[in-house]
């Protein structure tokens, strides 16, 4: 029911015990089921992005305002914000805000922002690394997953020693 907007659904058993023709004890089991009213997405709060675009975020999400609410849907976004790599896990769960009155909810979204880039380095003096007369030798590297907080990659590394050098 959820999946279909109905947030406020109400599902009760209703249990009758009584004996069979033969006598045997029977249990019938109904459902008594309260719909109420579906819920559409009012608004689509994004809170704690500091570094990461907010429109890269909301590429991620597939609840949107105006849709009928759908746990499906919410569990599916939290997923793809988890996946992109920038925000420390694990996400708390987003939180759901129903307004009775307007059959509506607003979900927030809460992301904490990591470091995601990477420097690495090191170095050799004498025979070892890439010089072969001795010397010093070695390499240099960057690299950063979401640049500029817009979710592009970037990467440098730059070689050097005796008779040899590369940059990529």
């Amino acid at each position: 029911y959820r999946n279909n907007g109905y947030l406020a659904a109400q599902v009760e058993p209703i249990i009758q015990r009584t004996r069979g023709p033969d006598g045997e004890p029977v249990v019938d089991v109904t459902w008594q089921i309260r719909e109420g009213s579906p819920f559409f997405i009012n608004r689509v709060i994004i809170e704690g992005n500091t570094y990461t675009h907010e429109s890269v975020i909301r590429d991620q999400l597939v609840v949107l305002p105006g849709d009928l609410y759908s746990d499906d849907r919410l569990i599916q976004s939290y997923r793809s914000l988890s996946a992109l790599g920038f925000f420390e896990t694990p996400l708390p769960e987003p939180d759901i805000i129903p307004d009775l009155l307007s059959g509506t909810v607003d979900v927030v979204f809460r992301v904490k922002e990591k470091q995601t880039g990477s420097i690495n380095f090191g170095t050799s003096i004498g025979g070892g690394g890439y010089g072969r007369a001795g010397g010093l030798s070695g390499f240099l590297g960057y690299s950063q997953p979401n640049l500029f907080g817009q979710a592009k990659q970037a990467s440098l590394q730059a070689e050097y020693g005796f008779g040899r050098s590369s940059f990529t």
